[in-house]
């Protein structure tokens, strides 16, 4: 897919808990725990060791390429045994012995006794039966040019792995403190929502009552209900995201502009896929958190879910995204599959499609947020995409391959190929 200058955001997939425990307080100062999670990191990096083990053989190499320097005692011993073979026949017998037979008369007559004594035929095998060979080799080299040089590219590339190891300890300890400062800064802003969620609700209770008896107007009632939804404040997350701004204006011409999403109100993808979640468990907020796998115990927050939203609200919210998608504006991204072996057939989708353009420079904005299953969520997602004049792809149809991704991963099939999103050309 080519887009021109188009930036595409997916937030996915948030998983729905069903609840979960506030965090409890620590039990140890922060730079003990700080150390303590540092060691773990250290431990627990597998990158870490296979750079250890770099380390610890370039040290080997670096000590066999010193000890050529050194003399060399070699101890090599041979013992064979064999049975067979080649012989030859040397008659050595046949050759000396009437040689010596005729010097012994000659010593008789002459009244000396026999001195020659006779020979015997030989027969050499070629393959000895038995054979023992030990051999002490010492060697040193007396005149090597290339040695140096090598001991020291040994040693440089020893001080390479080395500084390569410092390094990327260094980078782990400081993303382990990294993650913990922000886990606490987190914790921290956590606790001040929690603090303020009791004077939202108690705002809004008045407020409401005040409207009720022609005392304010509406846009401070819906000020509060921004509030409630986490607008205008700080959303806890373990990574630092951009506040959501929501200014309800007095005026009743802008507060309908507003209504209709031209106001002055931002929102960030992740509190998309918030306020879709909220709708999706029946209006409760579940702060949000990034979790590496799953195992289906009950994950400890650090603040509790809370209800901001009437069951009965969210659930009339709930049937009007499924129309979305059914019968509505989505209903074109995610019409039923046509291979009966799409992860996608039977699954239920609840959505709602948006859209905004900006003249100077010129962006079209695609924004599409849901959750899925329909009628059992297990997952919300939110999807942005800017597009340009040139090229355009609509938000649905790239929640559509988020949503089938996921169904894909949860029906067992994770190497299934990624869904295809078409962009077309403008004419």
């Amino acid at each position: 897919m080519r887009l021109s200058a188009v930036a595409a955001l997916i937030l996915g997939l948030a998983a729905l808990p069903g609840g979960a425990s506030a965090g409890t307080e620590p039990s140890m100062p922060v730079e003990d725990a700080v150390q303590r999670i540092v060691d773990d990191a250290l431990a627990a990096n597998l990158e870490l060791r296979a750079r250890g083990a770099s380390v610890e053989q370039r040290i080997a190499a670096l000590d066999q390429a010193r000890a050529r320097y050194l003399p060399v005692l070699d101890l090599a011993a041979r013992y064979s045994v064999a049975d067979g073979g080649r012989t030859i026949e040397f008659p050595v017998g046949d050759l000396l012995n009437p040689v010596y037979a005729t010097l012994d008369e000659m010593l008789v007559a002459n009244g000396q006794p026999a001195r020659f004594p006779r020979v015997r035929n030989e027969s050499i095998e070629l393959l000895r039966s038995e054979e023992q060979e030990t051999a002490l080799v010492v060697e040193q080299p007396l005149y090597e040019p290339r040695l140096g040089p090598n001991v020291e590219a040994s040693r440089q590339q020893l001080a390479g792995s080395q500084a390569e190891l410092a390094a990327l300890r260094a980078r782990v300890v400081r993303d382990a403190r990294t993650g913990y400062y922000r886990w606490l800064g987190t914790r921290q802003s956590a606790q001040v929502l929690d603090a303020t969620r009791e004077s939202a609700d108690a705002n809004l209770k008045v407020n409401q009552s005040l409207y009720d008896a022609g005392r304010i107007t509406r846009d401070l009632v819906l000020r509060a209900e921004a509030d409630r939804f986490l607008f205008n404040q700080t959303i806890p997350f373990a990574q630092p995201i951009e506040t959501s701004r929501a200014d309800i204006p007095e005026e009743p011409f802008a507060l309908a502009t507003t209504a209709a999403g031209f106001g002055l109100v931002r929102l960030s993808p992740l509190h998309g896929a918030l306020v879709a979640a909220i709708i999706a468990n029946g209006g409760v907020f579940v702060p949000p958190d990034v979790v590496a796998s799953t195992t289906g115990a009950v994950m400890p927050t650090m603040t509790g879910p809370r209800r901001v939203l009437d069951e009965r609200v969210a659930a009339e919210l709930a049937a009007m995204m499924r129309t979305t998608v059914t019968e509505g504006t989505g209903r074109r991204a995610f019409r039923a599959p046509r291979s009966r072996m799409s992860s996608m057939q039977g699954l239920t989708v609840a959505g709602k499609t948006g859209s905004l353009s900006e003249a100077n420079p010129f962006r079209d904005y695609s924004w599409f947020v849901g959750f899925a299953p329909a009628e059992n969520p297990k997952v919300a997602f939110a999807v942005v995409v800017v597009n340009d004049r040139n090229w355009r792809v609509k938000a649905p149809y790239v929640a559509r391959a988020a949503v089938e991704a996921w169904a894909d991963w949860e029906s067992g099939k994770p190497d299934a190929p990624a869904p295809r999103v078409r962009a077309r050309k403008k004419p």
